[in-house]
């Protein structure tokens, strides 16, 4: 079967930054005087929202300016972490080849991603993602939409493109964002990041069409071009 476009998630799929994320998400932790252990990250934390994890930490409610105080400084850290390493803060491997194909053949393309702005922001002009994308139909957590594994990032980022979710390969990385595609309709779903950072409930999660570590292993015949 042929589809007609691609959405993207961005943080561990297009960029391996999961490293990053941990560190930052630790490190906040700690000064929060909440500590999360490296086991609790990948269950309680890999793939949610910010408020979701704020909530987790504090077990109660989360009002909207302590969210934006708390938000602000993690992702500070994030984003220092970036620049701190860019060998880390990169893409992931054939990703940009891969993007130049999906250019070239004009095949709509979009980002989804439950990253707030600032740092979709980040990622654009330090990654110069426009080279490749229309940031305005990008998809983040603008706080109108529920958050991964809901539907709404990716049906909204589907209507973006004007189409149907089943008319799209969407690309994921945690078992959170996976669900989000399935619940949305997804044609084709691929699940990317390295070779030895699958986990159990990936591999065992059904609908999956390929697992990859390379974006050169995504099959160019899947698209209408």
């Amino acid at each position: 079967m042929n589809y007609k476009g691609i959405i993207l998630d961005f943080n561990g799929t297009l960029i391996w930054d999961t490293l990053l994320h941990k560190e930052a998400w630790l490190t906040f932790s700690r000064e929060l005087g909440t500590p999360v252990t490296e086991k609790q990250y990948y269950n309680d934390v890999h793939g949610k929202s910010t408020r979701n994890i704020l909530e987790m930490l504090f077990d109660r409610k989360i009002e909207e300016s302590e969210l934006a105080r708390l938000s602000d400084h993690k992702e500070a850290l994030y984003r220092d972490a970036c620049l701190e390493n860019p060998d880390v803060y990169c893409f992931a491997p054939g990703v940009e080849d891969f993007l130049d194909y999906l250019t070239d053949k004009d095949i709509p393309r979009t980002i989804a991603t439950a990253s707030e702005k600032v740092n979709v922001d980040f990622f654009v002009e330090t990654l110069k993602l426009n080279r490749w994308f229309n940031p305005d139909l990008f998809t983040y957590d603008d706080g109108s939409l529920a958050i991964k594994p809901a539907p709404d990032l990716y049906l909204k980022a589907a209507e973006r493109l004007n189409l149907k979710p089943s008319q799209l390969v969407i690309v994921e990385d945690t078992y959170y964002g996976a669900l989000s595609a399935k619940n949305a309709g997804a044609g084709c779903l691929i699940i990317t990041g390295p070779a030895d950072d699958r986990h159990d409930e990936l591999d065992q999660l059904e609908g999956v069409n390929q697992f990859i570590s390379d974006f050169a292993e995504i099959d160019k015949s899947l698209f209408y071009a």
